[in-house]
């Protein structure tokens, strides 16, 4: 997966994004994944997002690209969901060269080239409200969004998984983190913990003579210390 968003949703997304983009134009394409993020978003929810322009829609870029390929060839495309670590052989093989390539030099640009015409912009006035034109600007200003953070996302959405059998979106997980029914301490842990916000660990490391802080604090807080 190259580029600096990189989580299982983005390199998910990616490998159809390059099916579709080698797979010769005039051949019939059956793509087979085990995400429900990718398959529901290039199908179900692709034209709300598309009307919408695209606002409030995590890695749009992506599916803005990865949409516009399969629209601009000659044959069809489908997409079907498997149930993934149930012995699919194309998914287990999927898995094993997913495991391969994260060991292989980091790629740093990411390529979201799309044909011409076929890359949907802009929003319908008629599905548009207030509330999203002023997230739409808000967007507009927003700062590139950290790796940590984005990291944080994915271990976190991960760690639902395993205990809910359910993948939740961005949204869904800052949403959740805000829950009045949590005191208020504890969602401003929940929120700088996912941003990194603590001075313990690897913070350290890019401050020229507290390097040591970086393993005592690390230390530190794994034995209960402050």
């Amino acid at each position: 997966m190259p580029g600096k968003t990189q989580s299982n949703q983005t390199s998910e997304l990616y490998a159809a994004l390059q099916v579709a983009k080698t797979t010769p134009k005039e051949t019939p394409l059956l793509i087979r994944s085990d995400s429900e993020y990718v398959i529901n978003g290039l199908t179900k929810n692709l034209t709300h997002w598309e009307d919408k322009g695209w606002i409030g829609v995590s890695n749009s870029e992506m599916f803005k690209a990865t949409a516009a390929w399969p629209r601009s060839r000659s044959s069809t495309t489908s997409l079907q969901w498997v149930k993934g670590h149930n012995g699919e052989t194309g998914n287990e093989g999927a898995d094993r060269l997913a495991g391969e390539g994260a060991l292989l030099p980091q790629a740093e640009n990411l390529n979201l080239d799309a044909p011409a015409n076929f890359v949907h912009t802009g929003a319908k006035l008629a599905t548009m409200t207030q509330a999203s034109l002023y997230m739409g600007i808000l967007e507009q200003k927003k700062s590139q969004e950290r790796m940590g953070t984005i990291v944080s996302l994915d271990l976190a959405r991960w760690a639902i998984k395993d205990l809910s059998n359910k993948l939740p979106t961005d949204r869904a997980i800052w949403k959740s983190i805000r829950n009045k029914d949590i005191t208020r301490k504890i969602r401003e842990f929940l929120w700088k913990s996912m941003h990194n916000a603590y001075k313990c660990g690897k913070f350290w490391n890019n401050i020229p003579g507290l390097e040591q802080r970086a393993t005592y604090s690390w230390n530190a807080m794994h034995q209960g210390k402050k």
